[in-house]
């Protein structure tokens, strides 16, 4: 199993364009993908909408 773990740092927080783009983007791959904020309080699955809003 191949993982990697990548840092984005946006000071402003993720935005609804920007989330759907990214969820857009990781639909594309069967991979798991999983976002987590950066306390580590709270992960959520890349793929649906609503999972990335609610990280907000």
């Amino acid at each position: 199993m191949l993982q990697r773990r990548v840092s984005i740092t946006n000071r402003l927080g993720l935005h609804a364009r920007a989330a759907a783009r990214l969820v857009r983007t990781a639909s594309r791959f069967q991979s798991s993908i999983q976002l987590e904020r950066a306390d580590k309080s709270a992960a959520a699955d890349a793929k649906p909408i609503l999972s990335v809003l609610l990280l907000a």
